[in-house]
């Protein structure tokens, strides 16, 4: 796999079309069976982190899937990235399927939701406890990742999103999922374990951050 970088903040995103097309007359020959298309970004309106991945097979597409990125893509767009494939090569997302049906979202979100409100409620220590005995509203806050498998026609694409945990996220993320094409399903990523990294205490109420699969060094 050869990794390209079509823009990075630093230039005109319009020209990117341009340059992925170039690299791909320059370095897409009988070695290479498949390329990748990315673009990550965040929604600033909405508080989610996004990467739209798309996988294609042919080198002329190159140019209008860069341009079907950009005109979907909302919020901050942070880099396009170009990676292409040998045909024994197997990309991050081939082996990606729609593991649930869009109609399970938010209910998979509401029992998530649950399960780290009772980690929360088990791990808080007895002071913070008794203040919510005492009649304080307990608030938590934590980020949920998700990928989402799309298609169009012969295109596939992967849209993998990690943002702040609200009433409404299904809706939102189905929502901007659903600009690239027809969402078959998704996938949840599971709480292997969760870390308390904040806790706020206020006048009627606590607010405490949760940590998803915390990264060690």
């Amino acid at each position: 796999m050869t990794l390209h970088d079509l823009w990075r903040q630093d230039g005109a995103i319009e020209d990117s079309p341009k340059t992925a097309s170039e690299i791909v007359e320059k370095h897409w020959n009988q070695g290479v069976s498949k390329a990748l298309l990315s673009l990550s970004g965040f929604n600033t309106g909405e508080m989610y982190a996004y990467t739209v991945y798309v996988c294609y097979h042919k080198p002329k597409d190159t140019a209008d899937i860069v341009r079907r990125l950009i005109a979907n893509a909302p919020g901050s767009i942070k880099h396009i990235r170009l990676r292409l494939y040998s045909p024994e090569e197997k990309g991050p997302f081939d082996e990606i399927r729609p593991r649930r049906s869009v109609s399970d979202l938010k209910g998979d979100l509401e029992s998530f939701d649950r399960e780290v409100i009772g980690v929360v409620l088990d791990r808080l220590d007895p002071y913070v406890k008794a203040k919510l005995s005492e009649g304080r509203k307990l608030g938590v806050g934590y980020d949920v990742k998700m990928k989402l498998v799309v298609t169009d026609g012969e295109t596939r694409t992967i849209v993998a999103t990690s943002g702040a945990s609200t009433p409404d996220m299904d809706k939102r993320i189905l929502s901007f999922a659903s600009r690239f094409g027809n969402v078959e399903g998704y996938e949840l990523t599971q709480a292997r374990e969760m870390e308390i990294a904040s806790v706020e205490e206020h006048d009627d109420s606590v607010y405490v951050f949760v940590v998803i699969n915390p990264a060690r060094k």
